[in-house]
């Protein structure tokens, strides 16, 4: 992703969200690739390292979710949830 996108979708500024990047790129978890449209302009592009750990963060994530959350709630309780998550989906711009 366009290194602009991220800091425009995110609560970071442009240069916070460079450095942010340049520090995930130390750590070997993104690299930097120059956008061939924009020489000015750079994708942040998840290395296999990256990858994996994004895949183990959103597995933690699901059981913690799963453990604290779900659990507390019967079959016909998730399915009512679904569909009020499901009506909010659906109106959201974009």
């Amino acid at each position: 992703m366009r290194i602009r996108d991220l800091a425009d979708a995110s609560v970071l500024t442009r240069s916070g969200m460079s450095r942010l990047v340049d520090r995930l790129v130390q750590a070997g978890l993104v690299a930097r690739e120059t956008a061939a449209e924009d020489a000015r302009g750079a994708y942040a592009v998840l290395t296999p390292a990256g990858r994996q750990r994004l895949t183990a963060a959103e597995q933690a994530d699901i059981t913690l979710v799963r453990d604290r959350f779900l659990r507390l709630y019967s079959a016909d309780e998730l399915a009512q949830m679904g569909h009020f998550w499901q009506r909010f989906m659906d109106s959201a711009p974009g």
